[in-house]
């Protein structure tokens, strides 16, 4: 939104359709560039009609990571302490602006890893089928699966996760 606001060309608008809190239909439309992508449940991701998967990158050392900050605040100052920590043995970092697109991405294998540590579920629910149905998972910071009250995410391939997991234990980050 603020991104929008701004007149930053990098936005997205996100529709879905959840049966309770089950996400079982996801669209990230970006405008810009005219980009679709969708997902339902048990029927794949796609992006314009073409399938799409994460990627197989299996540790941070051989992964693109996207990530956003948002306000700013205690936990974003958590974040970036975070990073600096893994920051020696990752390949790349991205900061996009727009949480939405940063988890299609993620779906799409665009980037390997995308993640946030507060939003709101209108920002990620498109995004849990998505990336799902491309063969990924989105976990809370514990590692556990991510629903629509889940602020903080991840959403990567399983094993990317668990070594992303295993080099943030301990941090600050992880507990916020």
């Amino acid at each position: 939104t603020r991104n929008f606001a701004m007149g930053i060309p990098h936005f997205c608008t996100i529709i879905a359709l959840s049966d309770g809190d089950d996400p079982v239909m996801g669209v990230t439309y970006d405008p810009m560039v005219d980009e679709l992508f969708s997902a339902e449940l048990g029927k794949g991701a796609f992006l314009n009609g073409e399938r799409i998967s994460v990627s197989d990158s299996p540790t941070l050392s051989q992964a693109l990571v996207c990530c956003d900050m948002g306000a700013v605040d205690e936990m974003s100052g958590l974040a970036l302490e975070m990073i600096r920590s893994i920051w020696p043995d990752l390949l790349s970092l991205r900061l996009l602006g727009s949480a939405g697109l940063g988890i299609a991405y993620a779906a799409a294998g665009r980037v390997d890893m995308y993640f946030h540590h507060s939003l709101s579920p209108w920002d990620i629910v498109a995004g849990l089928v998505l990336v799902s149905e491309a063969g990924g998972q989105v976990v809370d910071k514990q590692g556990k699966p991510a629903n629509l009250q889940t602020s903080g995410i991840i959403a990567a391939n399983p094993s990317l996760i668990t070594d992303f997991l295993k080099q943030t234990d301990g941090l600050p980050w992880r507990d916020t």
